[in-house]
């Protein structure tokens, strides 16, 4: 649907590193300078976990994204129906709940497979119902999975 926005772990991400180095980078200079280690020590320790935390979600995120892109290029790709969209209860943002969409796929055995999508953060019903969404699973862990509900919805402009 249109240009992606960062989701919320590249966002805390792109605030902790610079936080952390905010308070790391003038806590350095200021221990050499006065030749306190004393500030370098302090700085450092209040700055370094925030960087930290702001590069294992960058690295999270690139992992997730790497995952993806390798599901999509050799994972099995198969078309769920569309099921229906639920609330995610679980997560809240600016007091609204996100949405999950979930299809269904039966294989030849006659086993019916259910899929979720990621958190979804508009209602995407009106435009899944009565179609088919790709789904690419892992052939080796059919639990690693990737919905690819926007290769179905329509393009849409914001003006």
């Amino acid at each position: 649907m249109g240009k992606k926005s960062p989701d919320v772990l590249t966002i805390i991400a792109i605030i902790f590193i610079p936080l952390g180095l905010m308070l790391m980078i003038p806590g350095i200079i200021a221990g050499v300078l006065t030749g306190e280690l004393f500030f370098a020590i302090i700085f450092s320790a209040c700055g370094l976990p925030f960087v930290i935390v702001g590069i294992v979600l960058l690295v999270i995120r690139s992992n997730k994204r790497k995952l993806i892109a390798e599901l999509k290029e050799s994972g099995q790709r198969i078309y769920a129906k569309f099921d229906r969209v639920d609330l995610n209860y679980n997560i809240e943002i600016n007091h609204a709940h996100p949405f999950i969409v979930y299809a269904r796929y039966e294989d030849q055995m006659g086993t019916i497979h259910m899929y979720k999508s990621s958190n979804l953060n508009y209602d995407p019903t009106s435009y899944l119902e009565g179609k088919e969404i790709p789904i690419y699973v892992d052939p080796n862990n059919p639990k690693l999975y990737f919905m690819d509900v926007d290769s179905v919805m329509p393009t849409i402009e914001y003006h």
